[in-house]
């Protein structure tokens, strides 16, 4: 199946729903049989999308998550942060309207590294600088079968802190914060 699925938002913009295929990718990892051998892909810690017009993101976050859109450190992007871990939606304008690239946290780099290439696909080393801008000390990129960009992270931090959503949160996680879901509030009252 597909990593992304298109919807519509309450205004009937289209939205993007990340699958719990990705998470399932993660929790299945434990039960491998070699999973001690593996390197760990953790957590999905940030999703990059690339919208045509962040002006129109900014107030579908607030009103559906109660989270705001803000500068980060790389010229042009913005990012929303979802958690006190550094979990965040990055965001930059451009004609794709679509996620672009999804982070992971990543407990073995080069290990991981060395798996893509066993396997024969390719896997870079993002420069120090862009490693930076992302939160990370270092940072691996390599596409996934439909050329979605994957970019692997030893470390995240977020450019800006989590500040709890302005209305009730609606981001749910169980204790190990491993499982999560997203449910969409009630369209607001007009005033």
């Amino acid at each position: 199946g597909a990593h992304r699925v298109r919807k519509r938002d309450i205004l009937g913009r289209p939205k993007l729903i990340v699958c719990e295929r990705i998470q399932n990718l993660i929790e299945n990892q434990e039960r491998h049989p070699m999973a001690q051998n593996l390197a760990k892909l953790r957590a999905v810690v940030y999703g990059r999308l690339e919208v045509k017009s962040i002006a129109q993101w900014r107030p579908f976050m607030d009103v559906m998550y109660g989270l705001e859109i803000k500068p980060a450190k790389r010229s042009g992007e913005f990012e929303v942060v979802i958690d006190d871990a550094g979990s965040r939606l990055l965001f930059t304008e451009g004609p794709a309207d679509d996620l672009v690239a999804n982070g992971w946290l990543c407990d073995d780099l080069d290990g991981l590294k060395a798996r893509i290439e066993a396997f024969g696909a390719k896997a870079e080393w993002a420069s120090d600088d862009e490693a930076k801008m992302r939160g990370a000390g270092r940072l691996l990129r390599t596409l996934d079968p439909t050329g979605l960009i994957i970019e692997a992270v030893d470390t995240t931090n977020s450019d800006n802190a989590f500040a709890p959503p302005k209305h009730d949160h609606v981001f749910e996680a169980d204790a190990k914060g491993r499982k999560s879901r997203c449910e969409q509030p009630s369209a607001p009252k007009p005033r």
